[in-house]
């Protein structure tokens, strides 16, 4: 008889990959979000940042609230040094300082209504922003927008707070008045690209839903002023005759 040759061995099977990891992803601090905001400035980190499960406005008002503390205080803290050097530079007296009494109830009663006022003109600059980039097509929230406009003022307020303090320093203030002026046009690029990438809108509605809001009260304030001269036009005209007059009766 003939042998029966053996069937061919089948090849060994390939070694199963490793199961995938289960661990729940950790979510993002406040702090690691207030930097993504400000050092990944594109659209795609401000439309991570707005589909978050923590968007909301209660998070943002919060933010904004305690920021406005922490401004206070700064501001506080530089306003009565900073008065003194501008009447000491046109050679006036120093404004005396109040009584630590005075200003602690100053800080304390200030502080907190000061803080209610930001988060009050927040809401009605996120509330024109919002309506003006869904007119232009927008498909965000009135939270998504909020919380990721918070993400970007909240840092930017409280280091212009530092700067400010720090500009207070005699003879190098003013280069970080410089810091400060360079920041705030640095936050105005940030918010158009925030409201660019939430929203999904080009980049003219964007620029539009930031800028109306400011634009309005700088058109509001100008008239305010342009009405205020025009009513005390004579009396200021009459006061200087008044003046010259004294002025040429002298001998």
């Amino acid at each position: 008889m003939n042998d029966i040759p053996n069937p061919p061995m089948p090849p060994n099977p390939p070694p199963m990959p490793n199961p995938p990891s289960m661990q729940p992803v950790t979510p993002p601090s406040i702090f690691q979000i207030w930097m993504n905001a400000l050092t990944k400035p594109n659209q795609r980190t401000y439309a991570e940042i707005g589909s978050s499960p923590k968007a909301s406005t209660t998070t943002a008002f919060l933010w904004i609230f305690l920021a406005s503390l922490v401004q206070f205080f700064f501001s506080f803290l530089v306003g009565n040094p900073a008065q003194n050097q501008i009447m000491r530079q046109f050679g006036g007296q120093n404004i005396p300082t109040p009584a630590l009494g005075n200003r602690l109830v100053t800080l304390v009663c200030g502080a907190p209504i000061a803080a209610v006022v930001a988060v009050v003109f927040f809401a009605i600059f996120i509330g024109v922003m919002h309506l003006i980039a869904r007119a232009f097509g927008g498909r965000a929230t009135f939270d998504q927008l909020a919380y990721t406009i918070a993400a970007i003022t909240v840092p930017v307020g409280l280091i212009s707070a530092v700067l400010s303090l720090l500009g207070a320093i005699p003879f190098v203030g003013l280069c970080f008045g410089l810091l400060s002026v360079l920041l705030g046009i640095y936050a105005f690029v940030l918010e158009v690209m925030a409201v660019m990438g939430v929203h999904q809108i080009g980049a003219g509605g964007a620029i539009v839903s930031v800028v109306a809001l400011p634009l309005i009260a700088g058109i509001c304030v100008a008239c305010a002023v342009v009405v205020a001269f025009a009513a005390l036009g004579p009396t200021i005209g009459n006061v200087f005759s008044s003046i010259n007059q004294s002025l040429q009766s002298v001998p």
